[in-house]
């Protein structure tokens, strides 16, 4: 696996999956099965107008909805920040820096809410 932003940055969404299948050797990676990426402008299209703000709402919902399920059965939400953590293709990204997973930990107060990093995380 790797990550080259200028490649990134020279493909059309609406061809990635004929771009990514001439250079995987005729191998078909998980989550880029043809019926998948069928419905891929619909998706961008469903994300035109979200932004970090809209992302935020939704995450604060889910978690704050989630969060009972998590202190009943003892489950600590790992979430991992964004990677790349930057935009690509006008996606909006919110688990990016320092500032937004500590906002991401305090907007729901709850030891169980909190992040996980790996060696890639925040790139």
């Amino acid at each position: 696996m790797s990550y080259e932003q200028d490649i990134i940055d020279n493909i059309d969404p609406n061809t990635m999956f004929e771009h990514m299948n001439e250079k995987s050797s005729g191998n078909l990676l998980p989550g880029w099965e043809p019926e998948r990426m069928a419905c891929i402008k619909e998706l961008f299209e469903l994300y035109r107008d979200i932004d970090e703000e809209t992302l935020f709402t939704n995450l604060k919902y889910f978690l704050e909805a989630t969060m009972h399920v998590c202190e009943k059965y003892g489950i600590r939400m790992a979430k991992h920040p964004d990677d790349p953590a930057w935009s690509f293709f006008g996606l909006p990204r919110i688990m990016t820096d320092k500032e937004k997973l500590l906002r991401l930990i305090t907007m729901v107060d709850n030891p169980l809410n909190g992040v996980t990093l790996c060696t890639g995380s925040l790139g």
